[in-house]
C-alpha cells in the first residue's frame, strides 16, 4: 500500500468515514488486537487470551481486512502499531473497559445468592454461626457462605463480600463500622481456681502457667505485658509458658486445668456460661477493644450485601 492511499484511508478512518453496524462489531479481533497492541506481542497476547499466537495473528489480519488497514508493522520477534493502530487502541481500549466493568457491575450488585462473610474460625464457632443459625425463620430470603479463615479480606480477587475484623480502631480504606466492643479476660478452669480457695491475685499468678493463644493480628505474649503492666505487676515474665497459634488451644488448655489464658470474651463466652471456665481475676480493661464490620464501599451498593451488613448490626443490639 503506497504512503499516499495509506494516508488517505487513516483519515478516512479518523473522520468517521468507515461505518459498521454495531450488530456486526468484530469483538474478537478488537480483543486481539488491543491485547496485541498493549503488550506489543502477539505471543504475549495469546497467553493472556488463552489462545495460539497464530489464532491472534489471525485475528489481527481480519480486522485489517475488514477496516482495510494496516494496524501494526510486523517485525522479527516483534510488532509495532501503526499510525492507524495508535488511532484505533484508546477507543478499542476504553470500549471493552466500559464493556467488562458493566457486565460485572450487573452481574454483582443484581446476582442472588450467597453473601460471601469471612471472619476468623472461632469468631465463627462462638459468636457468629449461633447467629446465623437464626436466619431461616428471620430472614428466609438471606443465605450467608461463611469463609473461615485468618486472612484479611481484600474484597477484590477473593469474592469476599463482608468481613468482621478485630481491631482497636477502624481500619484504614475500607468502609468500617463497629460491631461491638470487646473485652480481654483471663481465664481458668473452675477447679484450679478452687484449688487457690476460690479467689487467684495478680500476687500469686506468677504461681500459674500462662497460656498463650494469639488472638487476630496480635500476639497474647504482648496482650500479657500491656496487661501486667496495666496492674502494676512487673515480677510475672509474660513471655513465659505454654504457646499455641491461636486461641482454640488455649482454651481447650484452661479448661483441662492447665494454668491461665488471656483470651477475648466473646471466644469463651459459652464457657464461661456453661462453667467449663471461669473468670481468674477482674482488672480494668487496658485497651479499647471490638470487632468490625468492613467491606469495600462499592459492595454497599449490592442489595444483597446491604441487606447482610444491616442484619449483622441488628444482631449486636
Amino acid at each position: 500500500m503506497s504512503n499516499s492511499l495509506y494516508k488517505d484511508e487513516l483519515n478516512s478512518f479518523k473522520e468517521g468515514y468507515f461505518r459498521m453496524d454495531r450488530r456486526n462489531l468484530p469483538l474478537t479481533g478488537l480483543r486481539a488486537f488491543e491485547a496485541a497492541a498493549r503488550h506489543l506481542s502477539f505471543a504475549e497476547a495469546a497467553k493472556e487470551l488463552a489462545v495460539t499466537a497464530t489464532a491472534v495473528s489471525h485475528q489481527i489480519r481480519n480486522l485489517e481486512q475488514l477496516l482495510n488497514l494496516k494496524l501494526f508493522e510486523r517485525q522479527h520477534r516483534a510488532v509495532q502499531l501503526t499510525q492507524a493502530g495508535k488511532a484505533l487502541l484508546p477507543g478499542t481500549e476504553l470500549g471493552l473497559n466500559q464493556l467488562s466493568e458493566t457486565i460485572e457491575r450487573v452481574s454483582t450488585e443484581w446476582r442472588t445468592g450467597a453473601v460471601n462473610l469471612r471472619a476468623t474460625p472461632l469468631f465463627v464457632a462462638r459468636w457468629l454461626a449461633p447467629r446465623v443459625a437464626l436466619l431461616p425463620n428471620e430472614n428466609p430470603d438471606l443465605e450467608f457462605r461463611i469463609s473461615p479463615s485468618f486472612e484479611t479480606a481484600n474484597f477484590v480477587s477473593d469474592g469476599i463480600d463482608l468481613a468482621i475484623q478485630f481491631g482497636t480502631k477502624p481500619i484504614e480504606g475500607v468502609h468500617c463500622e463497629l460491631l461491638f466492643k470487646e473485652e480481654m479476660l483471663p481465664v481458668c478452669s473452675p477447679d484450679l481456681l478452687d484449688a487457690n480457695g476460690g479467689k487467684i491475685d495478680l500476687a500469686s499468678l506468677k504461681n500459674h502457667q500462662l497460656i498463650h493463644g494469639n488472638i487476630p493480628g496480635r500476639e497474647t505474649s504482648q496482650e500479657w505485658r500491656t496487661w501486667l503492666a496495666a496492674a502494676g505487676n512487673t515480677d510475672i515474665e509474660p513471655t513465659s509458658g505454654l504457646h499455641f497459634d491461636n486461641a482454640a488451644p488455649a482454651i481447650a488448655s484452661a479448661i483441662e486445668g492447665l494454668g491461665i489464658t488471656l483470651v477475648l470474651k466473646t471466644l469463651v463466652e459459652p464457657d464461661l456460661r456453661d462453667g467449663r471456665l471461669v473468670v481468674a481475676f477482674q482488672q480494668e480493661q487496658p485497651e479499647d477493644y471490638a470487632w468490625y464490620l468492613v467491606t469495600r464501599n462499592k459492595n454497599l451498593e449490592r442489595p444483597l450485601v446491604k441487606q447482610a451488613w444491616n442484619w449483622l448490626l441488628e444482631k449486636t443490639g
